[in-house]
């Protein structure tokens, strides 16, 4: 429940209902308790920190790719690792904006 305005849906809602479906609370910005918001993150940093710029969808796509490709291992167990701390940083905003 990413805060997309479909949840929020009376039919949505009533569909939950029916079901017996229990919502469960989150915090409100709960990307920051997931790692692969950060990898989009770090993707978008490293793109946009090359020097040719993309000027064609299959330029984008390419340096997309390639951007991908070079991930390590090391760098996905760093987002993992993190998430103790990300824990922390989402109480101590209580549920607001973070770092992350």
């Amino acid at each position: 429940m990413d805060g997309a305005p479909v949840y929020k849906a009376q039919s949505t809602k009533a569909r939950f209902a029916a079901g017996q479906i229990r919502i469960l609370d989150w915090p409100l910005n709960s990307p920051n308790l997931n790692p692969i918001e950060a990898l989009w993150k770090m993707m978008k940093e490293r793109i946009a920190q090359r020097r040719n710029k993309h000027r064609t969808e299959e330029q984008m796509q390419q340096a997309i790719r390639e951007e991908w490709d070079k991930i390590t291992q090391e760098d996905l167990y760093r987002l993992v690792a993190s998430i103790r701390q990300r824990i922390r940083d989402v109480i101590a905003a209580e549920g607001g904006t973070t770092k992350w």
